[in-house]
């Protein structure tokens, strides 16, 4: 059986994630493939809590994405990161890579897999949020029995693309960044220019799925060292935090000296394992010049002489003004207790200092 799938951006009961969610909901559900030339976080965060649950039961997820197109995005590539190490049975996260500059990797596949019956969406539309919600898309839903001869080729296919994609590493995603390959969730993929001509339609995504992946990762219910394993990572989050809050302990004997958590050192100040960089730490009156190194570690030591002598303990609070520039201001003493349980629900293990991270890296939302 062969039904027309089509997206109308201004009929929200067209929405194709809303299809997507339902067949991953379905209980029966063994395993989820999808072939898609373009992903990003924006698209997967509409989803996500659906994929994760299928993922909690056991069901199979195996993922190629396109890479190294300028649209797919390291937040993306880091979810799958997270999801492999969080659930085993996500066995299979490729990233496919296409030399060729006169052709890029265009396929668009969902697969759904319930024993005997196959459903396969194919058509236009992308992961991301314009190919499950804001576009204009068009495709088919094939519904495929055990032994009908679509389903063979769409083993062979999907057998094709796997033989030739990528596993998806943390060293696969800093090249790409490096390389600026890769877009940010911050930058907006118009279909045509901007114009003042032009009205906007104004779809967003679910208002409670749609927030920064580092928000997704800091709320999930998992082992605090699932998700700091990859917050470590997270110099290539396009969507970096607004603020940090660190909890600063009396381990250096109340010196200027205080320790970042590794979790801190990739996902806010941008410091990948075994980089270094330089930063400015802007206090009032005085600004300290540092290198910050992401040791392989769980802290990582900062001398910052306007804390010699801050009676602690004491909660510093971190905002960034640019990549590389952040200005420093310390909690009064009489809001210690309040900002402690408020704003730093982490830690990396029992005793150790507690933190938190906080809003988007953009200035306003």
């Amino acid at each position: 059986m062969t039904s027309l799938v089509h997206q109308d951006p201004r009929r929200s009961v067209t929405a194709l994630y809303r299809r997507v969610r339902s067949l991953l909901t379905d209980p029966s559900l063994k395993r989820f493939r999808a072939v898609v030339a373009y992903v990003r976080w924006e698209g997967l965060a509409v989803i996500a809590d659906v994929l994760e649950a299928h993922l909690s039961r056991g069901g199979i997820v195996e993922t190629i994405y396109g890479v190294d197109n300028g649209v797919t995005t390291p937040d993306a590539l880091l979810y799958a990161r997270y999801l492999q190490e969080r659930y085993q049975s996500y066995s299979f996260a490729g990233a496919y890579e296409w030399e060729y500059s006169d052709s890029i990797f265009h396929p668009k596949l969902f697969e759904f897999n319930f024993g005997g019956r196959l459903v396969a969406i194919i058509g236009s539309a992308n992961f991301t949020g314009g190919g499950l919600l804001r576009n204009h898309e068009l495709g088919a839903e094939l519904e495929i029995g055990r032994d009908d001869p679509a389903r063979k080729s769409l083993r062979q296919l999907w057998t094709g693309y796997r033989r030739e994609a990528k596993p998806i590493t943390s060293t696969l995603i800093h090249r790409l960044v490096r390389n600026q390959r890769l877009s940010s969730e911050r930058q907006a993929v118009e279909a045509v220019p901007p114009s003042p001509k032009r009205k906007r339609l104004g779809i967003r995504a679910p208002h409670a799925r749609a927030k920064p992946l580092f928000l997704h990762l800091l709320k999930a219910d998992v082992p605090a060292a699932v998700r700091h394993e990859i917050l470590a990572e997270g110099e290539a989050l396009s969507e970096k935090p607004r603020r940090l809050y660190l909890q600063v302990l009396g381990e250096t004997g109340g010196g200027h000296q205080v320790q970042l958590p590794v979790a801190t050192l990739g996902s806010f100040f941008g410091v990948g394992k075994g980089q270094s960089k330089p930063v400015s730490f802007q206090f009032d009156g005085e600004e300290v010049n540092v290198h910050l190194t992401h040791f392989g570690n769980n802290t990582h030591r900062v001398r910052l002489r306007p804390l010699q002598g801050l009676p602690r303990p004491a909660i510093l609070i971190f905002t960034r003004m640019d990549s590389n520039r952040y200005r420093c201001t310390i909690v009064p003493p009489n809001r210690y207790g309040r900002t402690l349980e408020a704003k730093c629900p982490e830690r990396t293990r029992r005793g150790s200092r507690r933190w938190g991270l906080e809003g988007s890296g953009r200035k306003s939302r």
